[in-house]
């Protein structure tokens, strides 16, 4: 008994420097990202905030609405910091657009990198999901596994929230359910790609309750799938 008590006390007191040499490796060990894409969204917003002086691009990767520390003036006030959000609203809408010509215009990089930088613009709200979501899209189109992913991941847990929370007469209700069952298809090809099985499976339950299965694929700028046997 006083055995196990002792090896129980061991680990114990082993945790936090296990969790600390975790912590460093994932954020100084670009390889580490394979294995912690697969982490819940806190913990891998631990690492992005860790990263994210040095590395913001990897960063963003990890965690699309991860915020830059920048210096704060404690001076400001309650209309100051409603002017700036308003102007950086302006400017994520611009960025948007900005996204939106670069994906016409075929290049879903550039796309994605200025989707990227609309996101972090904004104060994280759940209606603002479409910024993230052309991050992930655009991402995915780019060749980007590990950004699509985030990206599509923070769109669908935004835009659920939102759904829980709005009224049945919401105008835009149908649009971001409609958006949300094709991120769904989107994540489906994302873990897909990753050899993800169990969560393509769970994506397309959540994109279509009835289907036993989802074969979906990317076509031209979008995504394509139909049910499977």
């Amino acid at each position: 008994m006083n055995r196990k008590l002792i090896a129980a006390g061991i680990v114990v007191m082993c945790l936090p420097m296990v969790f600390a040499t975790w912590l460093m490796l994932s954020a100084y060990w670009p390889k580490m990202d394979a294995v912690t894409m697969h982490l819940p969204m806190g913990l891998r917003s631990l690492v992005a905030t860790v990263v994210v002086q040095k590395q913001v691009k990897r960063a963003k990767a990890l965690d699309p609405e991860v915020v830059v520390p920048r210096k704060v003036n404690l001076m400001l006030t309650s209309a100051d910091i409603a002017r700036r959000q308003k102007e950086n609203s302006a400017k994520a809408l611009d960025l948007s657009k900005q996204a939106q010509a670069q994906e016409e215009a075929g290049d879903p990089c550039a796309a994605a990198d200025t989707y990227s930088l609309a996101a972090s613009k904004v104060s994280g709200s759940d209606a603002d999901y479409e910024y993230v979501q052309g991050m992930g899209r655009t991402s995915l189109l780019c060749g980007d596994v590990n950004t699509a992913r985030a990206g599509l991941e923070a769109a669908v847990e935004k835009q659920e929230r939102w759904i829980k929370t709005a009224d049945d007469d919401d105008d835009d209700l149908a649009h971001t359910m409609k958006d949300e069952q094709v991120n769904w298809e989107w994540l489906v090809v994302v873990y897909g790609r990753e050899k993800e099985s169990g969560l393509a499976k769970s994506a397309c339950t959540s994109a279509h309750p009835d289907w036993k299965s989802c074969v979906c694929k990317l076509v031209g700028k979008g995504v394509s799938c139909s049910a499977g046997h």
